[in-house]
């Protein structure tokens, strides 16, 4: 249970950290590493940061498995963590639309 939490955790906080700071990541890695455009690192931090947040989502079914009934704590943590990959979702869809153009 406890690896669960911690996975949970760990996947939320990497999913908004790339979905919100996606853009200087980017530049960074086309000044650091190979110097592609940085619209297709843009375009794969996007990607991870989705797959990290259906991660966690499947570390919150295993929860919800393990548990059998909602518990208070969990029904906050799936309303924290269902805004926050929503919005950090959206905010990095709409970065990396407007870069695309």
């Amino acid at each position: 249970m406890r690896k669960l939490i911690i996975g949970l955790l760990v996947s939320f906080a990497a999913a908004t950290w790339l979905c919100w700071n996606g853009q200087g990541i980017a530049y960074y890695l086309n000044e650091q590493f190979v110097a592609i455009d940085a619209l297709y690192y843009l375009t794969g931090l996007s990607i991870a940061g989705f797959l990290f947040y259906l991660l966690g989502a499947y570390f919150l079914f295993c929860l919800f498995k393990r548990r059998g009934k909602l518990t208070p704590v969990l029904a906050v943590i799936v309303v924290i963590y269902s805004i926050g990959a929503v919005l950090s979702s959206y905010f990095a869809l709409f970065v990396t639309a407007m870069w695309w153009g």
